[in-house]
Formats: C-alpha cells, structure tokens, sequence
C-alpha cells in the first residue's frame, strides 16, 4: 500500500501545502542545528556512542553555575503511574523568590541523548535575566525506553511544578 496526496470530492488531488515561513531572525539558530545535524549523524546504531560524546560537552551543574547569584537543588518528584520516580533540577536566583515567572526545560537530544543539563547554560542566563525559578527535567531516553516514556516523564515532571508554585515562589499564571 503506498500513500497518496489527499483528494478533493471530484477527485483532484490536494496540493501540498507550502512550509510556513521561519522567521528570518531563526536562521542562525537553524544553521547551527543544521550543522550538528551533519556532524554528528544521530542512527539507531550510534546512540549509545553519541551519548558519550555529549556527556563530555555538558558541565556540571556546579561548574555552570559558578560564583552566580543562582541557587539550584536536585528533586525526586513522582514518575507517571508504574514508573520510577522523576528527577529535577530546580534553579532559582539567589534570595527570597515571590510571584516570579516559572520556566519549565526540556532539554534537546531527541528524547535519544542528553541530560537535564544539558543546554543549563542557557537555562541560568534566563533565571538571572528574568528573575525566574526554572525546573529542568531528566526524562527516561529511547530507546531502552520506548515512547511514551520520555514525554510521560516531561510530563510528570511538569505536573509536579505547576502544582508546587506556591512553595516555589512562582505566579501560576506566568509558568
């Protein structure tokens, strides 16, 4: 069986519609995407050693965070139903935080590679930028477990901060 274009009621075939349009500010960000893509090729037989080559480009918590007016703690929050729990990190700028804006990171990798540190960086800049408390989620990868596992995790872990912006110091209407 192969797939067809959709058809109209008389039969014609439905064009395919166009691409949206990026917004020409995206292009930088896409070329480097665009690049990694090519550099390091992402196949089912070179997961496990494109794992180890990103584990040796993601830095501690500790190093990224250095002398930086931003605290952070590990959390273990309840996994979805039957799975294991979920581990977060919770970063918050240094000091008292009330009604501040909750940003909630998944991190890149294809739900195949990575960790909740990865991209952390990027992560600490908008905490100190925007005065946020921010949780970054260590979801279960693919394949050893496959999906749904992954976006149940992101999910899990999504619940859980939402339902703790009071003790968090985050506006539940800014998350």
């Amino acid at each position: 069986m192969t797939a067809t274009a959709p058809r109209t009621p008389d039969g014609e075939r439905t064009p395919r519609p166009r691409p949206v349009p990026y917004d020409p500010e995206l292009e930088p960000g896409l070329a480097h995407c665009r690049e990694l893509i090519e550099r390091i090729p992402l196949r089912a037989g070179t997961i496990l050693a494109n794992r180890a080559h990103f584990a040796t480009l993601v830095p501690p918590a500790e190093e990224v965070i250095g002398d930086l007016p931003v605290t952070y703690e590990h959390v273990a929050v309840p996994g979805p139903a039957g799975a294991p729990d979920v581990e977060l990190t919770v970063l918050r700028p240094r000091g008292a935080v009330r009604d501040a804006p909750g940003l909630y990171s998944v991190h890149g990798g294809g739900m195949v590679l990575g960790d909740r540190f990865f991209g952390l960086a990027g992560l600490v800049e908008d905490v100190l930028r925007y005065g946020a408390v921010a949780a970054t989620v260590e979801y279960r990868l693919a394949p050893e477990h496959p999906a749904p596992a992954a976006a149940e995790d992101c999910y899990a872990g999504l619940l859980w901060f939402a339902g703790h912006t009071a003790e968090l110091g985050v506006d539940p209407a800014r998350v």
